[in-house]
């Protein structure tokens, strides 16, 4: 999910006709905290296209783990 986030950024930036462009990704949220009454990820997780969700697991159901897999993504994106 993380690299169809990134790639969508990156495509949007490459369609603004841009020379170069310096790009640092982060991770705001890296997990559902239920303690934030604005932190809805079951919610949001609904509202992902189909293709989102068929590409893993909703973060929301391994809430101490899921950035794991996030910051996998963004290594494994930053070595390509």
């Amino acid at each position: 999910r993380t690299k169809i986030s990134v790639r969508e950024s990156l495509d949007q930036l490459a369609s603004k006709n841009t020379r170069q462009v310096y790009v640092h990704m982060l991770l705001h949220w890296p997990r559902c905290n239920d303690e934030l009454e604005w932190m809805n990820c079951e919610e949001e997780e609904n509202n992902l296209p189909q293709f989102v969700k068929d590409a893993g697991p909703p973060p929301h159901l391994d809430k101490q783990n899921a950035w794991k897999d996030s910051w996998r993504a963004l290594e494994e994106l930053y070595n390509e």
